[in-house]
């Protein structure tokens, strides 16, 4: 061995010049799993969608019920966790609510494509588990998003504009960036894209990337804008907001797309 260096890849080449050759030294990448079959992608990805949906359909419910408390002046009780009157039978009621409406889509959509999609291995959750994770997920958030309705305050039209336009545009980022990484993951299926391209978190295909870093832009413009004059509780940026869904997704990703 008589030099050592890091390429532009990030992975280590060595030059020998007793066996006359350069190696490339790498570690595996562990990147979306890839289904065998169309019929379990369209499932995995069909899933993906109606969870993104979801997301919206509750945020739907939300902004809802705050917009006509916010002209009552209060309660907001009931329009954030562990919510209740409407807002709660909009999200739970047994046909129509946002989490009905998401499951039944997921069971549809894996019923007809890919029976016991989830169930090929043990890692893989079922379609429920998954609506119950981006519920818990969304909880957790909303309260630090109308922060001022969580401390049982009216907020001033301004910070009304910019807690809304910050739970939509989250919500509309979790679907765009799901949808970034289900293309990723389809283009790996027909062979276009290394796997490990698609790792979530570590993207490098460059096509994910470039659908990624719009989705990411629109997000922070939009809520940039809308915060520009938003109470302190805003304080975080635009780009934190971002980043904390971001995070949701790419943790969510593997399991999602975790059949063979």
């Amino acid at each position: 061995m008589t030099d050592v260096e890091t390429g532009p890849n990030g992975n280590l080449f060595v030059v020998s010049l007793t066996h006359g050759a350069v190696y490339e030294i790498h570690g595996t990448a562990i990147g979306l799993h890839v289904p065998a079959m169309r019929q379990q992608l369209r499932c995995q990805s069909g899933t993906g969608k109606a969870l993104a949906r979801f997301v919206h359909a509750k945020t739907r419910c939300v902004t809802k019920c705050l917009a006509a408390a916010r002209r009552a002046g209060g309660p907001f009780a009931d329009c954030l966790p562990p919510y209740g009157g409407e807002t709660a039978a909009c999200i739970e009621a047994a046909d129509t609510g946002a989490e009905a409406k998401a499951g039944a889509k997921i069971a549809r959509a894996c019923a007809r494509d890919c029976p016991g999609c989830f169930a090929v291995a043990e890692n893989c959750p079922a379609g429920a588990a998954f609506v119950t994770e981006a519920e818990t997920e969304l909880d957790a958030r909303l309260p630090a998003v109308f922060c001022v309705e969580a401390a049982a305050t009216a907020p001033t039209r301004p910070e009304a504009r910019c807690e809304d336009q910050v739970a939509q545009r989250l919500a509309k980022f979790l679907g765009a960036k799901s949808k970034c990484l289900a293309r990723c993951a389809t283009g790996a299926f027909k062979g276009k894209v290394d796997a490990a391209a698609c790792t979530p978190g570590a993207v490098t295909d460059l096509a994910t990337l470039d659908c990624i870093a719009k989705a990411e832009s629109g997000a922070v413009a939009a809520i940039t804008q809308a915060c520009a004059a938003a109470p302190a509780c805003h304080a975080t940026s635009a780009a934190g907001w971002v980043s904390s869904v971001e995070a949701e997704v790419d943790a969510r990703a593997p399991a999602l797309f975790c059949g063979g």
